[in-house]
């Protein structure tokens, strides 16, 4: 079997797909990954062959778009992004390409990776589409916390289908038309409407990367199942020796991070420097992007560019963050609670989940500040009742299978099994 593996977005969209190509690649497969440049040394130092699909500058301008993190502004900006028509032809030539070469060929591809999507429909490829978040799934039932859409637990179910129209006909639509209608014409394709009510799952197998006690809804597509987390945070490297001294020299830190990809948060950044200092919390602060951290920052409280979140959470009291799926993954693994401040995307809903299992608290960005973070923090830690239900859900990852679950069904696609 020959894997395309076509992930789209940050880093908390590609490493996922990066874990699952290494073990493809180990069980004999074999495996190329197409993503942006920026992530193509990532991948090569797991020894994949890769193919590099946009620019590593492209990335880093697209983080700095004013709208990347706006809770209603931010799918447009993503969506509609004057690179995403390009994007989708790539995405498709490569397939086309990869398809005429290894007659064994099975393309594995992201939410957004739409011009896999339209390989999969026009070009009959074996096609599984893998969803990192439960917010990409439709449901009257129980419909994702989406940013801008006033959905609640007493939302009637007619109601839910008038905003998703809503939010399909004026956004969605036609910020899609413009990126996937023209190749979709030029392939004789039939006009798509609505495309992230049923098209967006694919033509083949539907996976959903997290399992059913985080996520489920009884009116999903009928081609979606579930595995699990796949956790993998794109580093095998352990923690370094100055790390590992600074967290056995005191009690477990607070960690904050709001992403690998924001470059946009050094207000979020210093109010929870503040607070830490106000709760005399030792802290560690991650961004790779260091002109957003507060110099000097508080004693006790340092920052590290990247750090595998795998090794570092179970060694923390609790994590600050914005509610990415991985992030939130991997504080659910580690048992820790999370205090989310959700900004656009999948954000919102993540949080909403958190806070149902009880393991964590969301503070919307308006209200954080650092008097507020301080206080929702000692709710955190200091009640009983949290503690436990982050152990509860931490004993779902004893046995986790996610990773051979999900290579399975990659592989019941293309009709293989492991060599």
């Amino acid at each position: 079997m020959h894997a395309l593996l076509i992930p789209f977005g940050s880093a908390g969209d590609v490493n996922p797909f990066l874990g699952l190509a290494a073990e493809l690649q180990r069980r004999g497969h074999t495996v190329t990954v197409a993503t942006n440049g920026y992530f193509v040394p990532k991948a090569q130092a797991l020894g994949l062959e890769t193919v590099e699909l946009g620019t590593r500058d492209e990335y880093l301008n697209l983080l700095d778009h004013p709208d990347i993190w706006h809770p209603t502004r931010a799918t447009g900006a993503v969506l509609g992004n004057h690179l995403m028509p390009r994007a989708v032809r790539e995405q498709f030539e490569l397939v086309r390409q990869q398809q005429l070469a290894h007659p064994d060929l099975v393309v594995v591809a992201g939410s957004l990776a739409f011009g896999a999507i339209t390989a999969g429909e026009a070009l009959g490829v074996p096609l599984a589409v893998l969803h990192l978040q439960p917010s990409l799934l439709r449901s009257d039932v129980d419909p994702p916390l989406l940013p801008g859409m006033p959905f609640g637990s007493r939302t009637p179910r007619w109601m839910v289908r008038v905003i998703f129209w809503i939010a399909d006909h004026f956004i969605i639509d036609p910020a899609l038309n413009k990126s996937v209608g023209p190749l979709r014409k030029e392939l004789g394709l039939p006009r798509q409407r609505r495309y992230l009510k049923g098209w967006i799952h694919g033509t083949g197998k539907t996976i959903g990367l997290f399992p059913a006690w985080y996520a489920t809804a009884p009116d999903w597509p009928a081609n979606f199942l579930q595995t699990g987390f796949p956790r993998f945070d794109g580093t095998v490297e352990p923690l370094s020796p100055d790390l590992q001294n600074f967290l056995a020299a005191g009690t477990p830190p607070i960690a904050v991070t709001f992403g690998s990809g924001m470059t946009q948060a050094g207000p979020y950044f210093a109010a929870a420097a503040q607070a830490l200092a106000a709760l005399g919390r030792r802290g560690i602060i991650l961004t790779p992007f260091r002109q957003q951290v507060p110099d000097p920052l508080p004693a006790g409280v340092i920052q590290q560019d990247y750090v595998s979140l795998k090794a570092l959470l179970p060694r923390c009291a609790a994590l600050i963050h914005h509610g990415g799926i991985g992030t939130t993954s991997q504080a659910l693994a580690a048992g820790i609670p999370q205090l989310i401040m959700p900004l656009a995307h999948d954000q919102p809903d993540n949080a909403h989940r958190i806070e149902r299992l009880g393991v964590g608290l969301a503070l919307p960005p308006k209200q954080f500040t650092a008097t507020r973070l301080a206080a929702q923090l000692r709710r955190l830690l200091d009640v009983p009742k949290v503690t436990e239900a982050c152990r509860t859900v931490a004993r779902h990852f004893e046995h986790d299978t996610a990773i051979d679950d999900t290579i399975r069904q990659i592989e019941a696609t293309a009709g293989r099994q492991t060599p």
